[in-house]
């Protein structure tokens, strides 16, 4: 429900706040937590709770499987391009892995929309598990980047 993601929204901001005392990054995370559920709006067909009892509600974008695909797709090289454009890389790793996550994260999103269902939850569970090895390529290409310094004047 929108009520659980705003709390998991408010635990994620309360964690990183503890951990690293950053006002505003505690904010923008948990803010980012809490906006998901708005991406399964638009998603879903009328299957999300705005309350734990109810109203279900989507706006059913997975229906036509060709725009949903667009628009996950989109959205991942939306969000890459402003990590791209916010950071710079400090080696060739940080140089050339970005692309090598764009297209990772690129084939394994359309490759949820083209492979069939799991027949049971035991696969699903293994494929999250699985799921941690481009994390890992995620956090090892963002340890070779930077934020850019913002220019003044």
């Amino acid at each position: 429900s929108l009520v659980a993601a705003v709390v998991w929204g408010a635990l994620v901001s309360a964690l990183w706040w503890l951990w690293r005392r950053e006002r505003s990054a505690a904010i923008l995370l948990g803010a980012l937590v809490a906006s998901h559920w708005f991406l399964d709006y638009a998603s879903h067909v009328p299957d999300l709770p705005l309350l734990p009892s109810g109203p279900l509600l989507g706006l059913g974008l997975w229906r036509p499987r060709a725009w949903s695909l667009a628009v996950e797709i989109g959205m991942l090289w939306i969000g890459l391009a402003i990590y791209g454009l916010d950071t710079t890389a400090k080696d060739r790793i940080g140089a050339v892995g970005l692309g090598l996550v764009l297209v990772v994260l690129t084939i394994l999103g359309a490759g949820a929309f083209f492979s069939p269902a799991p027949p049971s939850v035991t696969p699903l569970v293994l494929g999250n598990f699985v799921l941690l090895v481009p994390l890992l390529l995620v956090g090892w290409v963002d340890s070779h980047r930077e934020p850019r310094r913002a220019s003044h004047g």
